[in-house]
């Protein structure tokens, strides 16, 4: 049942502004959106971050970027010809063979802002701003209907009955699973809230259409 009085106060989130160091992570994401990959010479040994084409034994290839940690760290110091050991998994090893070896060159920024129709890179870093301003207005804006949802339904004192819970939970874990991801039973835990919250707010909003 909704009260009769649906009036609610909340605290408005403050207003994100676009700082240098938001900015300059997004011209460096720029950059790498721009990038182009360069073999590597003859002989030369391949670095993390680089693309490095493999071969199976069933003739099968696939482009890896190279990593400083995990199972791809095997592709850092090898060279084009060379035989290599992956071990994605505790029980899976894989035996292939390097066909290239391939480094991220990233281009000046100023070839960037001009790829993008900018006349220089303050022009660029400008447009950067205005929408990450426009990106944190929006989302201050839907915090906010969010935070004023949340109080109504806080209001009302809406249940959500037990077996529905368990019933979504269970389809999402079922999901997640056949993705390979287990959730630990705090992420359980966490995950059981969001889904009640949001149960509690379509139900919220159901009985305002109604």
């Amino acid at each position: 049942d909704l009260p009769d009085d649906l009036g609610v106060e909340v605290e408005a989130p403050e207003k994100m502004e676009g700082t240098d160091e938001m900015i300059n992570e997004a011209v460096e994401n720029l950059k790498t959106d721009h990038a182009t990959l360069v073999p590597r010479d003859e002989g030369e040994e391949s670095q993390a971050d680089d693309v490095v084409l493999i071969k199976d034994e069933q003739d099968r290839t696939q482009e890896i970027q190279a990593r400083d940690d995990g199972w791809m760290k095997a592709l850092v110091g090898i060279k084009v010809g060379d035989e290599v050991m992956l071990e994605p998994s505790e029980d899976e090893s894989i035996r292939v063979t390097i066909e290239s070896i391939k480094r991220i060159e990233l281009p000046d920024i100023e070839e960037v802002a001009e790829a993008l129709g900018h006349d220089d890179e303050e022009a660029l870093r400008n447009e950067i701003r205005k929408n990450i301003e426009e990106r944190a207005e929006n989302d201050a804006e839907q915090s906010l209907k969010l935070a004023v949802l949340d109080k109504l339904v806080e209001e009302c004192e809406i249940v959500i009955p037990d077996g529905i819970v368990d019933q979504l939970m269970k389809q999402d874990l079922r999901i997640l699973e056949q993705r390979g991801r287990t959730l630990s039973e705090e992420e359980q835990e966490e995950m059981r809230e969001s889904l009640i919250t949001r149960l509690k707010r379509d139900r919220f909003l159901e009985a305002v259409r109604n």
